[in-house]
């Protein structure tokens, strides 16, 4: 009798196994990114060199999984470098959303582009860097299809520790993240920062790291058409010479 009560306790647990719905596979998609820091050689704390930075960022989906919105990025700098905002003419993001044409400008920073879907169709955004301050970076961004959408995308910068000595905070407004009721999808974008005459240690240098390399480390956000979330991230170095 024990033996027939075990044996339908086993058929029972192996039914419902089998009977339990599968659990849906997150959709998946990875980003990878390269970055450049021009110059190479690296100043000291006594001497900083003022740099660009530029680089460039990819998204690839998985066949089969509609490519994602991109709602928010964070990036992660490691040591060597400085941001000198606080020290160099800014705007705010209350003017920006008022008219851009307001602020300073010698509040400009940089630019990019990018690529993404609007549906079937690419669509094209515009980038202008602001610079906001000690804490503050806004990417503003004029997309021109599905609709016209000028917006700035706020990037706060913080100082961290451990590995990584700043934390970089960017999170895409819902206004840019479906636009004219169509979702944007992101699929790559090029930028470059600072290297302007007007604000030369803007972004700037104090050593060049062990093993001749800043670290930095890329995590994004995403929002699929199903309502669900991943995240992916890449890590990647930037060489120097001291």
């Amino acid at each position: 009798m024990r033996k027939l009560v075990a044996l339908l306790a086993v058929v029972m647990t192996v039914g419902a196994i089998a009977a339990a719905p599968s659990v849906a596979q997150q959709p998946q998609t990875s980003v990878d990114a390269n970055a450049t820091v021009t110059p190479k050689k690296a100043g000291t704390k006594k001497n900083p060199q003022g740099v660009k930075l530029s680089g460039t960022v990819k998204w690839s989906s998985e066949a089969g999984v509609e490519p994602p919105i991109v709602t928010a990025a964070t990036v992660y700098i490691g040591k060597g470098g400085n941001y000198n905002g606080g020290k160099c003419p800014k705007c705010s993001k209350a003017t920006l959303k008022r008219d851009a044409d307001n602020c300073p400008k010698k509040s400009i920073m940089g630019a990019g582009s990018g690529n993404a879907y609007a549906d079937t169709v690419i669509t094209k955004p515009k980038v202008v860097f602001y610079n906001g301050g000690a804490n503050w970076m806004y990417l503003y961004t004029t997309l021109f299809n599905p609709a016209f959408v000028q917006e700035p995308v706020p990037a706060r910068i913080t100082k961290v520790g451990g590995k990584w000595n700043y934390k970089v905070r960017i999170t895409v407004p819902e206004n840019l993240q479906v636009v004219a009721g169509v979702p944007i999808a992101l699929r790559d974008f090029r930028y470059t920062v600072g290297g302007k005459k007007y604000a030369k240690d803007y972004i700037a240098t104090t050593s060049c790291p062990k093993g001749n390399k800043y670290d930095f480390q890329l995590e994004t956000e995403y929002l699929y058409s199903d309502n669900t979330r991943s995240k992916s991230a890449t890590a990647d170095t930037v060489p120097c010479t001291k």
